[in-house]
């Protein structure tokens, strides 16, 4: 199917650019629906219930030296360690304020999540920056990509989340919402490896 039919948070097919605009196009005016210094019931959900957040952080070497490191930095800034076959993003400019999609395919269905960029943090020897969800996302939380050239030259990529349903839907689906959480981590983590290519 090439056409996105859509029904609740799921598309059948891939969506299409009218689709993927539209969720952009809203996301500068949506609000955060997860609020860092708080981690409570109250945050930024309407369940009825409260369930915990998860963190999670994973890291990898993926290349040598400066060189590499800039290299690293480039991809990071072009969210290369974001195209995946499986799930992508507008790979807006990394700036405080950009708005983020990230479309995704799961068990043959198709979802459409904005987030918004909250903080770059920069450094000769380290690089980062976070993007937060917004109302209309699944989950509740941020996710931070994070690069480091280590006193002996070696170069570290690595992802850490925070993050728990937003939406009774993905509750009740959280297994297979941590599977993909930690496939993309896995395949983010690979991808940056394969495309520095400093490791061997």
């Amino acid at each position: 199917i090439s056409m996105g039919v859509r029904i609740g948070p799921f598309i059948i097919g891939s969506p299409t650019a009218e689709q993927e605009r539209a969720v952009l196009g809203a996301a500068p005016t949506l609000d955060f629906n997860y609020h860092r210094r708080k981690h409570d019931a109250a945050d930024a959900t309407s369940l009825s219930f409260s369930l915990p957040y998860t963190h999670d952080v994973s890291r990898t070497k993926i290349g040598q030296g400066r060189k590499d490191y800039k290299r690293a930095r480039a991809l990071l800034n072009k969210w290369e360690h974001f195209n995946l076959a499986w799930a992508y993003t507008n790979s807006p400019r990394v700036a405080v304020d950009a708005p983020v999609l990230v479309t995704a395919r799961s068990l043959g269905l198709w979802t459409m999540n904005p987030l918004r960029v909250c903080k770059v943090e920069s450094s000769r020897n380290g690089y980062s920056f976070t993007h937060r969800t917004l109302a209309g996302h699944q989950l509740s939380g941020e996710e931070r990509f994070v690069l480091e050239l280590g006193g002996d030259g070696c170069v570290w990529y690595g992802v850490e989340t925070v993050s728990r349903p937003a939406t009774v839907v993905s509750a009740l689906s959280f297994p297979v919402v941590r599977w993909y959480q930690g496939k993309f981590k896995r395949d983010s983590l690979r991808r940056m490896q394969v495309l520095v290519g400093g490791c061997g």
